[in-house]
């Protein structure tokens, strides 16, 4: 997301701005909405990488994969304030799935601010 695209309510509350809100209603977005918004985001990363590798510098697929999970867990874990069983819940993973994951992606466990995706929320 771009810092646009969120507003922050309080420390607590995020509120999606136009971006990513539907046309002519201030409810949150419904599912439709927000499949057709991951459709193209998913799109433009899968064509961004494909120019990027076709380039000198190529990024091994295992590595890109590796850090949008990382930016996605450190998301969760930021929302959830640290707590791991709430982060496995957004994620619709177990607990137990995920501390394996931040074992093996190195992420630490007591992780309450997202660096990878908000970094203009650290100062809260």
């Amino acid at each position: 997301m771009e810092r646009s695209d969120v507003h922050i309510k309080n420390k607590n509350t995020m509120e999606l701005t136009s971006d990513l809100k539907p046309e002519n209603t201030s409810q949150k977005p419904d599912q439709e909405f927000l499949f057709n918004h991951f459709t193209k985001a998913k799109d433009m990363l899968a064509k961004t990488y494909i120019i990027i590798n076709c380039s000198e510098s190529p990024i091994p697929l295992k590595q890109l994969m590796n850090n949008i999970e990382k930016i996605i867990i450190d998301s969760a874990l930021h929302v959830s304030r640290g707590s791991q069983k709430k982060a496995a819940e957004i994620l619709g993973v177990k607990q137990t799935s995920l501390c394996e994951k931040m074992k093996k992606l190195n992420i630490k466990k007591n992780r309450t601010r997202a660096t990878f995706l908000l970094p203009e929320m650290n100062n809260y």
